[in-house]
């Protein structure tokens, strides 16, 4: 059944909107007599099933072209036989300069967590090995990296041991900010590097939006340089990396990328490496709050 539409042009029935251009699948003519209605059926049933419980990723494809690493410490860049210097910081890992490319957000829908059972030589195996899918585009394709951006995100707390600060009062009278953005503690200021703390917390100063915040008359002078160890705790989105893909087809045509994946550990060199996009204006950039409870997070 085809509907006559506006400007002579052809509308599919059977498709509400169109999974690549957001709109009503309007076609000409000659599109609409040579279209496979059950298949754009089943893309628009997979599209709209994505909209309803699918998972939000970005994704990071691995550079197969492109300049050659050019580091002098990693074999990649004497030779392309070489196999790259997984923890090179020009390639990371892939032989290429830059390493990944930034291909935007998608959806997917990951497998509910079920054991799959082998029979091997020596008995009975259990492991998982989801069958995760997404729309046929953007393609995957092994080394790619994915980050899981509505799941739980990981956690890692870090000692900063005796940072260097200037008591800079040109910036702010009583305010100093620490190198990072992300300080859940101080654990103590002192004069003298690996010494005992000279500054009393929560009496001479405070934790006030990643930076110390004086808050009596008991403090380096100006410019002068002082020590603070405190601790940061750094959040991670959980990263997959795509083992192999697959594809439901239909009278050869492709329907759903089914997407085999590991998730990486924390100790992979990927986690600092590679960070996900994040537009400018959600960074967090320091300077001096009045002082208040909420940012006392001792208590």
């Amino acid at each position: 059944m085809l509907v006559y539409g506006r400007n002579d042009v052809y509308k599919n029935p059977w498709v509400k909107e169109d999974p690549w251009q957001g709109q009503g699948a309007i076609f000409t003519p000659y599109e609409a007599m040579n279209m496979d209605y059950s298949y754009e059926a089943i893309l628009g049933l997979d599209f709209n099933i994505l909209n309803a419980r699918g998972e939000t990723v970005q994704l990071w494809s691995i550079r197969r072209s492109g300049l050659r690493c050019n580091n002098p410490q990693c074999p990649a860049s004497q030779s392309e036989r070489n196999a790259p210097n997984t923890n090179c910081p020009t390639c990371l890992g892939t032989g290429f300069q830059g390493g990944y490319d930034y291909r935007g957000e998608l959806l997917m829908s990951f497998a509910t967590d079920l054991d799959q059972i082998t029979y091997e030589i020596g008995g009975q195996m259990r492991f998982w090995k989801p069958q995760n899918w997404t729309m046929p585009e953007p393609k995957m394709f092994t080394g790619d990296i994915l980050f899981a951006m509505d799941r739980d995100k990981m956690l890692q707390t870090k000692m900063i041991q005796d940072e260097q600060v200037v008591r800079r009062p040109d910036n702010s009278a009583d305010f100093d900010a620490l190198s990072v953005n992300s300080v859940t503690r101080i654990s103590k200021i002192s004069n003298n590097a690996n010494s005992s703390e000279d500054y009393q917390f929560g009496a001479d100063y405070v934790l006030s939006n990643n930076g110390i915040l004086w808050i009596s008359a008991t403090r380096p002078a100006d410019f002068e340089t002082y020590f603070v160890t405190y601790e940061k705790t750094d959040i991670f989105n959980q990263m997959f990396q795509v083992v192999s893909t697959n594809f439901a087809t239909m009278r050869g045509k492709q329907l759903r990328q089914i997407v085999e994946m590991t998730a990486l550990n924390r100790g992979h060199y990927l986690y600092e490496m590679l960070q996900f996009y994040e537009p400018a204006e959600s960074y967090n950039y320091p300077y001096a709050f009045p002082y208040s409870e909420f940012f006392d997070r001792l208590t």
